[in-house]
């Protein structure tokens, strides 16, 4: 049984092709570019929101402190005291419920949302038109292996400035017969 060379048969980007695939490139470029650009805008948000955050606790952390001067001022061993006492106790911890349920719902929240981003930057979904307009039907391969559309950029160790070969997919044709 002989094996045959996966690059059999595979030709060369012709030249009026290579403009078109400088142009996807420039057009992916832009892309990826854009979306950085609202990637460093969501990340200034994200840390106005962690500003705010910080606000609220330092707040919270007044109140707290305001309620515990309460609390001690009201530490005397008359009843009624005794009973302000103990429904300020109440009142203290579930403020650090409320405190601690908002905080991490906010954490959770930043969590979820730069999770979708990092999703978002995993994947460049693409359609690529002919110069008709027609869709063009093309593959992908890096480092000579053929990319399919599950595989991931770990997957074949990619790093930033790599290249993705792109060839269109030759329909058609007579095959080797042996006999």
């Amino acid at each position: 049984m002989s094996h045959k060379n996966l690059n059999e048969g595979i030709q060369p980007i012709p030249v009026e092709w290579q403009k078109e695939e400088q142009e996807w490139n420039e057009a992916i470029k832009v892309s990826y570019e854009k979306k950085v650009r609202e990637l460093v805008a969501e990340n200034g948000q994200l840390l106005e929101d962690n500003v705010g955050l910080r606000h609220q606790i330092e707040i919270g952390k007044k109140e707290k402190s305001e309620l515990q001067n309460a609390l001690e001022h009201a530490k005397k061993s008359d009843p009624e005291v005794e009973v302000a006492q103990a429904e300020l106790k109440k009142q203290l911890e579930i403020y650090k419920k409320k405190l601690k349920a908002k905080l991490a719902d906010e954490v959770e929240k930043m969590k979820k949302r730069l999770e979708k981003e990092v999703e978002e930057i995993d994947h460049i979904n693409l359609k690529v038109a002919g110069t008709d307009g027609s869709l063009t039907s093309v593959r992908f391969r890096f480092d000579g292996n053929q990319i399919k559309e599950t595989d991931t950029a770990e997957k074949y160790e990619m790093e930033d400035e790599d290249t993705i070969d792109v060839f269109r997919t030759q329909t058609g044709g007579l095959g080797k017969f042996f006999l």
